[in-house]
């Protein structure tokens, strides 16, 4: 569930969409944006997932916050990268509860 490693800037675009759990990369975004395209969501460095009741997956930031649920509707900044979506830090709209 991490961004690269390598990631220090963040690209400045954005993606709507599902996001919804992945058995390879732990959670993809099915984007409405990009006609329904389901792409792998990478995180930044210190990202985390778990899974949850019901296997959904939960995505906690840096300090144990949640940031984004599996089975919502969230707005991503980022770019593509490598294939998928590489999400910046403090990116997932609407914000987390």
């Amino acid at each position: 569930m991490n961004g690269s490693p390598t990631n220090s800037g963040c690209y400045a675009a954005n993606t709507t969409g599902l996001l919804i759990p992945d058995a390879t990369a732990g959670t993809a975004i099915i984007q409405e944006d990009m006609g329904k395209v389901t792409v792998a969501v990478a995180w930044p460095p210190g990202y985390t997932g778990r899974r949850t009741l019901f296997d959904q997956v939960d995505v906690l930031d840096q300090t144990g916050h949640v940031v984004a649920r599996t089975g919502n509707r969230v707005e991503l900044l980022g770019g593509y990268d490598d294939g998928g979506w590489l999400t910046c830090d403090d990116a997932v709209y609407p914000p987390a509860w």
